[in-house]
């Protein structure tokens, strides 16, 4: 069971989350080229570097866009909480903070990365939430937006 909080106190984390990303040191992401380099009989083993920046959060209430609002100087939303938390990802890339939200695929692929996984098992965990066909198609998606994103800083 989800623990529902105020908004108080998820307006005061996001906040704390974000200036921990924006603190994070520089780190200079990895390019595709360097993925391409990559033999095939690697792959399975490959772990992932992530930027220092690369923060996660879950959230009941919708501080993101009001905070984004704020930022922006813009019409703040209404407040809504949704039934279950959604799940977030920070991170900087040179002077910019950006936000997004994950569907449950990525954000549990995502995860594991974070926790060191090899590369073989985040597609078997796509291939058990998605389905043989889809995984993939998706776990290349998802590495090559991880990427492009800047949140990769080595392989290994």
């Amino acid at each position: 069971m989800v623990a529902v909080h105020h908004i108080g106190a998820e307006g005061v984390e996001r906040p704390r989350v974000v200036i921990r990303a924006v603190g994070a040191p520089p780190a200079t992401p990895l390019g595709g080229e360097a993925l391409g380099r990559v033999p095939p009989q690697r792959w399975a083993q490959l772990r992932f570097t992530w930027h220092p920046s690369v923060k996660r959060l879950a959230l009941l209430w919708n501080v993101p866009q009001l905070w984004q609002a704020l930022t922006d100087e813009g019409e703040r939303p209404p407040v809504t909480v949704e039934a279950r938390p959604v799940e977030w990802l920070l991170w900087r890339r040179q002077l910019t903070t950006y936000f997004r939200s994950l569907a449950d695929a990525e954000s549990a692929a995502l995860d594991g990365a974070l926790r060191g996984w090899p590369f073989g098992e985040l597609c078997e965990l796509l291939c058990a939430q998605l389905g043989e066909r889809t995984a993939p198609a998706q776990a290349a998606a998802l590495l090559r937006g991880w990427v492009d994103s800047g949140l990769v800083i080595g392989a290994s």
